[in-house]
């Protein structure tokens, strides 16, 4: 599946701008309250991490001041053969100090979005840059950009939805923990947690997905599971614990549908309790016959429970919780998930720094 994210498609444009008009170069600025801001950068050179960094800090203000801004507010297409000689605005050179341009020629594009009703306003700028100008045509640089305004509008609406999406999951899932004050953060951390480590696997930028919006549904099936059992301060009796095992099939049950998500939602909620060493339940699944995504729900979400602070207990530090982890690779957890926890720690460690109240992304 395409990479769909708004960051995915904003570097798409720039790239097949300069592409498409014979640039070099090429930065999309979006339309952000009175200032143009700069989120997506092409060069056919190489660029190092640093100077992106310093590239994707501009930021231009919406006014008639500057090239930039000039062709914004006008809304007009500017094709000029050499930037700093043009008579309409000066040229602002601080995104080129950034990348060592000096001169020649630049392209500036403005893109339409859908606004209010059936609105058109500006939302974007291309600013495209070259040793020189081989593109001529207006009608086909303003062609380019209605296609332009038409993927980043897409790329709007999809961010939205994914938005919606995963407070949907989280709020569902939540509510399954009953009065747990814990449950909204827990659940959040346990999805964004399983996403680390499906992209530390390299699997598919779909499945990565998947895995963190099906994770946090991973004890549904508690919804059924009578508060006195679940928040009880002491001892499970024999009768109460295998009462609490019954969440893994009710979870499987609520969630078994056609759908992909739903379906690795099911797969995790039947399959997290179990252990590498076949020890667990409920099917005693051994070693890599436990679905993938469920290994990886199984360490974070034993993680999480270890750093977080509950009535019947109080969170340990992260560095013996995962200290705990490691020492039950091969027993308890899959060696190599529990290798790709230790060395995603540090976005594990933001993640929980983060609350994850709120967030989705």
């Amino acid at each position: 599946m395409a990479d769909r994210t708004p960051e995915a498609i904003q570097t798409a444009v720039a790239r097949k701008a300069a592409e498409a008009l014979g640039f070099s170069q090429a930065r999309l600025y979006l339309l952000e309250g009175a200032h143009l801001v700069l989120r997506a950068l092409h060069s056919a050179a190489p660029v190092s991490t640093a100077e992106r960094a310093r590239a994707l800090q501009t930021r231009h203000a919406l006014n008639t001041n500057t090239l930039q801004g000039y062709a914004a507010v006008a809304n007009r297409v500017l094709l000029v053969p050499e930037v700093y000689s043009t008579p309409e605005a000066p040229f602002d050179p601080t995104c080129d100090l950034a990348l060592g341009t000096r001169g020649g020629a630049a392209g500036l594009v403005p893109i339409f979005g859908s606004g209010s009703g059936n609105t058109t306003r500006v939302v974007a700028l291309l600013v495209l840059r070259g040793p020189s100008l081989s593109c001529q045509s207006e009608e086909i640089a303003r062609a380019l950009a209605a296609q332009a305004g038409i993927a980043l509008d897409a790329a709007k609406t999809f961010s939205r939805q994914r938005t919606e999406l995963w407070e949907t999951v989280c709020t569902l899932a939540a509510a399954a923990e009953h009065a747990d004050s814990e449950a909204p953060a827990h659940v959040r951390r346990v999805g964004r947690y399983a996403e680390v480590l499906a992209q530390a696997h390299e699997l598919p930028e779909e499945r990565v997905n998947r895995i963190r919006f099906a994770a946090p549904l991973h004890d549904l099936g508690k919804i059924g599971i009578p508060p006195s059992i679940l928040f009880k301060p002491g001892k499970l009796t024999d009768a109460e614990f295998k009462e609490t095992q019954t969440h893994c099939e009710r979870g499987k049950d609520l969630l078994d549908a056609d759908l992909p998500l739903l379906h690795e939602a099911s797969r995790i909620a039947w399959s997290h309790h179990e252990r590498w060493d076949g020890t667990g339940y409920p099917q005693g699944l051994l070693g890599k016959a436990i679905p993938l995504s469920a290994r990886i729900v199984a360490v974070v979400d034993v993680f999480d429970a270890l750093t977080t602070k509950r009535s019947y207990k109080p969170a340990l530090p992260v560095e013996r919780s995962l200290a705990i982890v490691e020492q039950e690779a091969g027993r308890h957890f899959d060696p190599e998930v529990v290798a790709a926890f230790r060395g995603s720690f540090e976005q594990v460690l933001a993640i929980k720094a983060s609350g994850t109240k709120g967030q989705s992304e």
